[in-house]
């Protein structure tokens, strides 16, 4: 979190946005369902801690779902926007989706913080690095998740 600190480096938090769980309207139908009778979509770049927390704060036993490992976050988007799973996503990386309707999200009690940070070495920086470490924060500032927003 913010009060993770190293002395030897700058942190900037650049994006908060929750954790949350979606999936197809043909598989969610409008966010109530039994999601321990649906299949969940692991990405293996999610360390299992993390997708282990989401499935119990969802609700469900982690040991008793049918887990559909797609093998990477790329396929994770593109499976449960053709219904064929729950996916445990950064609410950013699925607002686009949300927004057009061709995902849902579930309605649990899942609300994971997350956050996207900018981590640089202490001390003066060369011109470029400073300019794009600028323009990063720039564009990045309007992406933080707001409720309703």
């Amino acid at each position: 979190g913010a009060e993770r600190t190293w002395q030897h480096l700058d942190i900037v938090n650049l994006i908060d946005t929750p954790v949350i769980l979606c999936g197809a309207p043909s598989l969610v139908g409008q966010g109530r369902v039994d999601l321990a009778a649906l299949p969940w979509l692991k990405e293996n770049g999610m360390p299992q801690e993390i997708f282990e927390q989401a499935v119990r704060d969802a609700g469900c036993d982690p040991k008793a779902i049918r887990i559909v490992d797609t093998g990477s976050g790329h396929f994770e988007i593109e499976a449960a926007l053709m219904g064929y799973g729950l996916t445990v996503s950064s609410e950013l990386v699925v607002r686009k989706y949300l927004a057009e309707g061709t995902l849902v999200r579930v309605d649990c009690p899942l609300e994971m913080p997350g956050s996207y940070w900018l981590i640089t070495r202490k001390g003066p920086r060369r011109e470029n690095v400073q300019k794009f470490c600028d323009w990063l924060i720039a564009i990045c500032e309007p992406l933080s998740y707001r409720p309703g927003g």
